[in-house]
């Protein structure tokens, strides 16, 4: 009886370790593909999930009498969970493809491991082969077990990259449960080893017994970290649409009928020289114009060289900067030393900018408020992937408080798919610009 709950606590804290993050992460990946296009290869963690079933049915088949694969019970129903932890590692490289991460130097030196130690250990000691269980199949079955611990360490390790340049991760519970995976995977050797050559220090089952609980709690760490990454990447609830402003450029305001959702947050994606610099400048000059406030956001250039963008297309910003309804917030000198002139000036970190606009939008004077960032890409650059996300999403969340309108650019050949798939589920909608082409509308609303 005492064996069979040791059993059971090691199929039960395995079964956590390789689905309890992963069923999350699954939700992740299904949510980048739909966005950027990208494979990204999620139904790999459904597979997973088919072979853990199969390994339970086939593990526990004999004990409760359903059929038996006596005597390769232990060597199928070892090769259905390795199958299991394999399917989720390259389940976890196909999305860490997505944001532009190669994983195969490290699933070939996990995989090299895993290989090369139990075959090592099998013909380093004595066995004596036996009609039913020859020396091929005890190496062959602490391959297969000592590589499940291989994969699951893999997977955690490459959850862990994951959530580093993607979430905001504080605590690195995914690294933590990769290296106590690789652990538990010489347990395993251990365990099994002083069974089959007859060693042990230890009585076995005392081992397994306490290291399956301890290893299933360690495995909850990592589902919440991977629910923390999906949750704070999850999309916001869409605000409800108030009025649309003109933006006094015929191609959007056609594309989007009638103009600019208000409020609302909008994502222009185009490559250098697809007119991103120039619809906001136009927008803005419109806009302004119509007695809306204007909260210029500079990252990728100085505000006085905008300002004679604006007097070169026959606009003088001068008057509505007077009366505060044009306000340049300038987070470009700092990244080069430079000594800013303008009232409103901030470091390229997201928590100044976010601060400083915050303080600009309450000091800006107009019937409705639009923010203008330009560029994202900057950020994004400067700060790196998870600050700025993080920017994006308190940005998106400080426009919705104070009924703003936010427009952002963005260049999306400078980033993977991935990134982009999460920037843009971070706002209302996109429009996408080509060079020379016509431009798209993606919404998400």
């Amino acid at each position: 009886m005492t064996g069979l709950i040791i059993n059971v606590m090691a199929s039960v804290s395995v079964g956590i370790a390789i689905m309890a993050p992963f069923s999350t992460v699954l939700l992740l990946s299904r949510r980048i593909e739909r966005i950027s296009g990208v494979r990204s290869y999620w139904h790999l963690f459904l597979i997973s999930i088919m072979f853990y079933v199969a390994y339970v049915l086939v593990t526990w088949s004999d004990p409760f009498g359903i059929f038996s694969l006596e005597p390769l019970t232990l060597l199928s129903g070892t090769a259905l969970l390795m199958l299991s932890a394999l399917s989720v590692a390259l389940g976890m490289m196909g999305l860490m493809a997505t944001i532009g991460y190669n994983t195969y130097r490290i699933f070939v030196a996990f995989t090299f491991v895993g290989v090369v130690t139990p075959i090592i250990l099998g013909l380093s000691l004595n066995y004596i082969a036996t009609s039913s269980i020859p020396l091929s199949i005890v190496i062959l079955t602490l391959l297969e077990g000592f590589l499940t611990y291989c994969f699951i360490s893999l997977s955690y390790f490459l959850l862990s990259r994951f959530g580093s340049i993607l979430g905001k991760v504080r605590i690195p519970f995914a690294l933590i449960v990769s290296a106590v995976s690789l652990i538990a995977g010489f347990g395993f050797l251990y365990f099994f080893g002083s069974l089959i050559f007859e060693f042990s220090l230890f009585n076995p089952d005392i081992i397994i017994g306490l290291g399956a609980p301890v290893y299933a709690v360690v495995g909850l760490m990592a589902p919440y970290a991977s629910f923390r990454i999906v949750k704070e990447t999850k999309p916001l609830l869409p605000m409800p649409l108030e009025a649309k402003l003109e933006a006094g450029i015929p191609e959007i305001d056609n594309m989007l009928k009638g103009g600019i959702p208000h409020p609302c947050s909008l994502l222009f994606l185009g490559p250098v020289g697809s007119g991103k610099t120039e619809i906001f400048l136009k927008l803005s000059s419109y806009r302004l114009q119509k007695n809306d406030a204007i909260i210029f956001v500079c990252t990728n250039n100085l505000p006085e060289n905008y300002r004679l963008m604006m007097e070169n297309i026959g606009f003088d910003p001068q008057p509505f900067e007077e009366r505060n309804s044009l306000i340049f917030v300038d987070a470009y000198s700092s990244k080069f030393g430079i000594e800013s002139k303008e009232k409103y000036c901030t470091s390229i970190i997201p928590y100044d900018v976010n601060a400083t606009i915050s303080k600009a939008i309450d000091e800006a004077k107009g019937i409705n408020k639009i923010v203008i960032v330009h560029s994202l890409t900057d950020v994004l650059d400067e700060c790196g992937t998870r600050e700025g996300l993080v920017f994006l999403r308190s940005l998106v969340a400080r426009t919705r408080e104070v009924k703003a309108t936010l427009l952002l650019s963005l260049n999306p050949q400078a980033f993977p798919p991935a990134v982009l798939a999460l920037a843009q589920e971070a706002v209302d909608g996109t429009i996408t610009l080509k060079a020379k082409e016509k431009a798209g509308v993606r919404w998400h609303l």
